[in-house]
C-alpha cells in the first residue's frame, strides 16, 4: 500500500482557477464565443467585450469600468495598468465608435427657419448664454446630435469658431446651423429679440471659416427667453438678411 504512488498533475497555485470568472475565461476567447453562439452578443458584459476586442483582462476591465465609467476610458488610459497594445486597441475601439456615431445620420431634414428653432427649443429657458449648432449633409438632414459649443459667455468667439469647423469637418457636414440664447429678455414681447453687432459680426467671422473648408453657415437662429412659444420667441438671422 505505501509502495504505490498516484499521479497527481500539481498545478502551481498561481495558475490555479479559483473562480467563476478566472473558469470562464481560462479557455481564452473560444468559451466566450460559444457564450455568443448561445446567449448572443447582447447578454455579455461590458468587461467580456473589452477583452474579447483590446485583450484587456475582463477583472481590469471591471474595475477600470466601475472606477472611470466606459465611457471615460479613452481619456484615463494612462492611469491603467495595460500594456501599449491593449491601450491601442482600445483606442481604436473608440475611434470606429465615434465613426459610427458620427455617421448616424437622423431622419429629420430642415426646410425652414422654424424647423431649425425646434431643434435648439431646449436652450430657450436657461439661465446662461449657450451656443449650439446642428450640422447638415448635403440634403439637410441633421447628422448625429445637436452639439453644445459654449456655456456661459459667446465672448471667446475664436476657440468657438475652431471647434464649430472641427466638428463640420469630423462629421463631414456640408452645412452648419448655429443657435445661442438671450436668458435676459423676459420681454413677453418677441420683438425684444434682436440680434446684436456681436452677433452679427461673429456670425460674418464663422461663415467665413467655414467657406474655407466648402462648409456653408445656413443660419444662426437666437432663442429668446420668452415664454411666448416657438413660432414667434426667435429670430432667424438669414430670415433677416443678415447673413
Amino acid at each position: 500500500m505505501n509502495n504505490q504512488m498516484r499521479l497527481v498533475e500539481v498545478v502551481p497555485r498561481e495558475q490555479q482557477i479559483t473562480t467563476k470568472e478566472e473558469f470562464l475565461h481560462s479557455g481564452g476567447d473560444s468559451i466566450l464565443k460559444d457564450r455568443i453562439n448561445m446567449v448572443g452578443p447582447q447578454k455579455l458584459l461590458t468587461e467580456e467585450y473589452l477583452y474579447l476586442l483590446t485583450d484587456i483582462p475582463s477583472s481590469k476591465a471591471r474595475t477600470y469600468v466601475e472606477k472611470y465609467g466606459i465611457a471615460e476610458l479613452c481619456k484615463v488610459m494612462d492611469a491603467m495598468d495595460i500594456s501599449n497594445e491593449q491601450k491601442l486597441k482600445l483606442q481604436l475601439l473608440f475611434e470606429v465608435c465615434r465613426r459610427i456615431n458620427s455617421g448616424t445620420t437622423v431622419s429629420k431634414k430642415i426646410t425652414s427657419p422654424d424647423e431649425a428653432a425646434k431643434l435648439f427649443e431646449g436652450i430657450r429657458y436657461q439661465a446662461v448664454e449657450i451656443v449650439m449648432a446642428a450640422f447638415l449633409d448635403v440634403r439637410n438632414n441633421v447628422i448625429g446630435n445637436v452639439h453644445e459649443i459654449s456655456r456661459g459667455t459667446v465672448s471667446e468667439t475664436l476657440v468657438q469658431h475652431r471647434k464649430i469647423v472641427r466638428l463640420a469637418l469630423d462629421l463631414s457636414a456640408s452645412g452648419v446651423l448655429l443657435s445661442h440664447n438671450h436668458p435676459s429678455i423676459q420681454n413677453e414681447d418677441s420683438s425684444a429679440t434682436t440680434a446684436s453687432q456681436e452677433d452679427i459680426k461673429s456670425s460674418e467671422r464663422l461663415r467665413d471659416g467655414l467657406r474655407l473648408f466648402s462648409v456653408k453657415l445656413l443660419d444662426h437662429i437666437i432663442i429668446s427667453g420668452s415664454s411666448s412659444g416657438i413660432d414667434s420667441g426667435y429670430i432667424s438671422m438669414k430670415e433677416q438678411g443678415l447673413l
